[in-house]
Order: C-alpha cells, then sequence, then structure tokens
C-alpha cells in the first residue's frame, strides 16, 4: 500500500477477501505469443484501502481515476468509489467526467485537462468541477451567465514549480 498523492491501489499485500474481482484479458492478435499480462481487480480490497487511507488523513480524499483508471475500468472503478463514499473523482478528460456522470456516478468530479472550446456548457450540465491552471475563467463565468447557472471551480497556483498552474502573483 502507499499514501503517496493518496492514491488508493487496488492491488495490495493482504490475503483476498474473495470479494469482488475483475480479470481483464491479454490483447490478442500478433502479440499473443509475447509476455501475455493481465490484472485482477479486488474491490473489496480497494474499499479496504480508501478506508485505511480516510483512516489516516484529516481531509477529504479524492481518486485520481484519469486514462480508463488507469487501464482498469473507468465505470467500474468510479462506480465502486461513487458508492463507498469518495469525496470526488479526478479526470483529465471532459469525455471521461461525461461517461462518469451519464453512468450515474453522483459525487463530485474534477476534471483537471484542458479547457476546450465549447466546454463550459458540458461541465455545468454535468456538473463537473474544472480545475482552473490558467485564466480562463472569464469564459465560464459568461457561459454560466448565458445559461443562468452558476459553476463551481478549483484554481491549481502555481506556487513555485513552475510546471502548471496559474502564477501566485496574477491569483490575487
Amino acid at each position: 500500500q502507499y499514501l503517496g498523492g493518496i492514491g488508493i491501489p487496488a492491488v495490495s499485500f493482504f490475503p483476498s477477501t474473495g470479494g469482488h474481482h475483475r480479470h481483464i484479458e491479454p490483447e490478442k492478435g500478433p502479440a499473443a505469443d509475447q509476455l501475455e499480462s493481465w490484472i485482477q481487480i479486488d474491490l473489496d480490497r480497494m474499499g479496504h484501502n480508501l478506508e485505511r487511507v480516510r483512516s489516516l488523513v484529516t481531509r477529504p480524499v479524492l481518486a485520481v481515476i484519469k486514462a480508463n483508471a488507469y487501464g482498469h475500468g473507468l465505470l467500474e472503478v468510479g462506480n465502486f468509489l461513487d458508492q463507498a463514499g469518495i469525496a470526488g473523482l479526478m479526470v483529465c478528460r471532459l469525455s471521461e467526467a461525461v461517461r462518469l456522470r451519464e453512468s450515474g456516478v453522483a459525487c463530485p468530479i474534477y476534471n483537471f485537462g484542458p479547457l476546450l472550446s465549447g466546454a463550459p456548457e458540458f461541465l455545468i450540465r454535468h456538473r463537473i468541477t474544472p480545475i482552473l491552471s490558467d485564466q480562463r475563467h472569464e469564459e465560464l463565468a459568461r457561459t454560466a451567465r448565458s445559461l443562468g447557472e452558476r459553476i463551481k471551480v478549483h484554481a491549481h497556483i502555481d506556487t513555485g514549480m513552475h510546471r502548471a498552474g496559474i502564477p501566485e502573483s496574477k491569483a490575487r
């Protein structure tokens, strides 16, 4: 198990409880004669690990499930974590966020991918919180006003690494 970045691994060093498993078949085709690998996801272990992380921190726990939950099944993992009471899910692509909403996920969903043209309406319609790493908040506010809605945002402030985020000097 690990806590770096507060990840919630589904794989642990503890014996399985015999719960819900997901078996992903190896690819078929020309590469089939190469090393075949598969992964088995134990949702009971994932739930246990989520509870363990919650017991160690005082803040709400969010799960990053971008890129099809790192290949483990976006909808399966997202719906499971939502039912387990996760504080929120984070994705990188708006299409992932919309798929989660359409599958019934009710918890907050944060999209930390780029804010593409036309995205504000989707964000508002599907109750998705964008993580702003630039100053495109004006477009979001304008779209929300035109729809008679409000939109929540999470501001990503660059406090010194200079990798991503709104420069601290411009965030005030």
